[in-house]
């Protein structure tokens, strides 16, 4: 269910071009799921990979830019 809101959400900017300039996936299995965020967001759309837990992830560097 989550893919599929997601893909709507995305649908939806697509259609007013408000795609997100990149996307950060942080997770200890990135890696294998890389192409199934590709599939919903878009292969247009860079995919930033932290193949890590979310709390071992410095979260002030990824929101200054």
């Amino acid at each position: 269910m989550a893919r599929l809101h997601f893909a709507g959400v995305m649908c939806e900017r697509d259609k007013k071009n408000k795609l997100p300039p990149k996307l950060t996936l942080i997770d200890p299995s990135a890696c294998s799921l890389k192409t199934d965020y590709q599939a919903v967001f878009g292969s247009e759309t860079p995919i930033e990979i932290i193949q890590k837990c979310a709390e071992e992830v410095d979260w002030s560097t990824l929101l200054d830019g």
